[in-house]
């Protein structure tokens, strides 16, 4: 399979034999250009470190999106490399594999059909139009990788789509205005996340993500941005993406070879921002908000031959909103806690692996904490406001900056002797 840069084809992917691994092969022209890049920091081309097998798997959609891109295009799961292959021109990242064999056209969806195949969502997977797999973004969420067309949606053929419409099922009600309101909390206080709208879609909430990773060069067309996710910058499968990788069991739960906060604090040497800065802010607002799925695929990096840079956060949730339906417990853990929030003593005991001074992350918490209860009420007031937001969703919100502020205010408290704590290490 080979991948690209626009039209110019710089490197093959291959395998000897179904018994051998998969290999990245560099085209050497490119190789010899001054502001060359490999596919992630282990794959750089000149020099291969890491798996492409892990790296191809980050860019698969999760759950029973694969399942339904399998059963569609009748590749396994075991196939990685055939099943992006399948994907085309739309994965995520500033590099296409294989050939595109799309309609070179887009194609206008109407509001009308669009709200039909919500209405059919339960039981027809809303990721498959025509015969034709549309989702190209992992994570299990529902949600359709689209173009903006005028007033209208559209799947873009051969062009890189320029927004992600996010929705929700049954179990999940209320996840839109949940989301609506934190990014936008986030964005209050300054921290850097995606662009998000709320729509309705005939009777159907959707939340409109801007892709960051997507620069305009026209009104028709938007390059591809080169980004990696947490994963593909430590060089883990998806399935690691958890720090306990295989789960909370009472026989597993001491397995931890997934994405930890340490294991994303090292990544600090190879970035070109104030990446320490940025990670610990992202982390206190998750504890305040009580986002505990915040995993190794839930974080970016743009990436050159500069190095890393993060990208604007996504996907901040208030699963602490949901009460019982889901886990509460962080995804990564604070020294060796995953409880819904992290005691002093655990403060302390994740500074110390992830070689931060304590007194900074006194310092960053208890500024992200301030600008939050600063602001809440005043993006309280205005996310109410969206036109379309049902009662119930005015009232989910409003539980949501309740319980924001109820942890901002005990994470200010908790994290104020942290000091103290470090010497008990």
């Amino acid at each position: 399979m080979s991948y690209k840069v626009t039209s110019d084809e710089f490197g093959t992917i291959a395998s000897v034999s179904e018994h051998t691994p998969v290999e990245i092969l560099f085209e050497d022209r490119w190789k010899l250009e001054p502001y060359t890049f490999g596919l992630s920091p282990y794959l750089e081309s000149n020099s291969i470190k890491g798996s492409i097998e892990a790296f191809i798997l980050n860019l698969l959609p999760e759950g029973t999106a694969l399942d339904d891109l399998c059963a569609l295009s009748g590749i396994s799961r075991h196939q990685p490399s055939c099943l992006l292959n399948y994907l085309s021109a739309d994965h995520t990242g500033g590099f296409q594999f294989g050939g595109a064999r799309l309609n070179p056209f887009p194609r206008k969806i109407s509001n009308h059909e669009l709200t039909n195949r919500l209405k059919r969502m339960p039981n027809e997977p809303i990721s498959i139009w025509e015969g034709r797999f549309y989702l190209s973004v992992a994570g299990v969420q529902p949600k359709l990788n689209m173009i903006r067309l005028g007033d209208s949606w559209g799947f873009g053929g051969n062009k890189p789509s320029t927004h992600i419409i996010k929705l929700e099922e049954e179990n999940t009600q209320n996840l839109v205005c949940n989301e609506l309101f934190t990014m936008r909390l986030a964005k209050n206080i300054g921290i850097p996340v995606a662009e998000v709208d709320y729509e309705k879609i005939g009777e159907y909430p959707a939340l409109i993500v801007k892709r960051f990773d997507r620069s305009p060069e026209s009104s028709y067309y938007h390059a591809k941005r080169h980004i990696i996710d947490g994963c593909q910058a430590l060089d883990c499968k998806p399935s690691m993406k958890y720090e306990r990788n295989f789960g909370s069991g009472r026989d597993v739960k001491h397995i931890r070879d997934g994405v930890s906060f340490a294991k994303l604090f090292r990544l600090a040497k190879g970035c070109r921002d104030n990446h320490e800065t940025h990670l610990l802010r992202w982390i206190a607002f998750n504890i305040i908000v009580g986002n505990y799925d915040s995993h190794g695929k839930n974080i970016s990096y743009f990436y050159d031959f500069r190095g890393l840079r993060l990208a604007p956060f996504y996907d901040l949730v208030s699963l602490e909103a949901f009460g019982d339906k889901w886990e509460r417990e962080f995804s990564m853990a604070f020294g060796d806690s995953f409880a819904s929030f992290p005691t002093t003593y655990d403060l302390a005991d994740f500074a110390d692996r992830c070689g931060v001074s304590p007194s900074v992350v006194k310092n960053e918490f208890i500024n992200v904490s301030s600008r939050s209860l600063q602001r809440i009420d005043e993006v309280l007031r205005s996310v109410g406001n969206t036109k379309g937001l049902s009662g119930s969703e005015r009232l989910h919100i409003t539980k949501c900056a309740q319980i924001a502020k109820s942890r901002a205010t005990m994470l200010q408290s908790t994290v104020r002797d942290i000091e103290s704590f470090s010497g008990l290490l």
